[in-house]
């Protein structure tokens, strides 16, 4: 179990040639730092490259330690994001995403709570 709160990366963003040699993230994941210790779940390659069965098997392996005090940061191919939360759907009450903000160039927290979801029952939250 985490002792601290992870950012899940759950795709590594696409690198763009940078100054000097450098392929640097063409999004700044840095800044999700601030919630958590960052850690990618899939490689760029493995996402292009592997099925979405494997890539399935990846994410419940790679995501075995989620807890509810963690984050997801949404980036990537939409099914990847997808199967993600609905692996965190199963091992926590909220599940707490970091969303890209293009106004401010910062994440943005959105909290989703299971049970309105396991329920059928509509909550509205403010």
């Amino acid at each position: 179990m985490n002792e601290s709160p992870v950012v899940y990366v759950v795709q590594e963003p696409p690198k763009v040639r940078g100054g000097e040699g450098e392929w640097p993230y063409k999004y700044d994941i840095n800044k999700a730092s601030k919630f958590g210790e960052v850690r990618i779940v899939l490689s760029w390659n493995e996402v292009k490259n592997l099925g979405t069965f494997r890539l399935i098997g990846l994410l419940k392996s790679r995501l075995a330690e989620y807890t509810e005090g963690d984050y997801l940061l949404t980036i990537g191919k939409p099914t990847v994001m997808i199967v993600a939360a609905l692996i965190a759907v199963r091992k926590a009450e909220r599940i707490q995403l970091l969303l890209h903000d293009r106004a401010t160039d910062d994440y943005l927290l959105e909290t989703l709570h299971c049970d309105d979801f396991r329920t059928g029952e509509e909550d509205v939250r403010s």
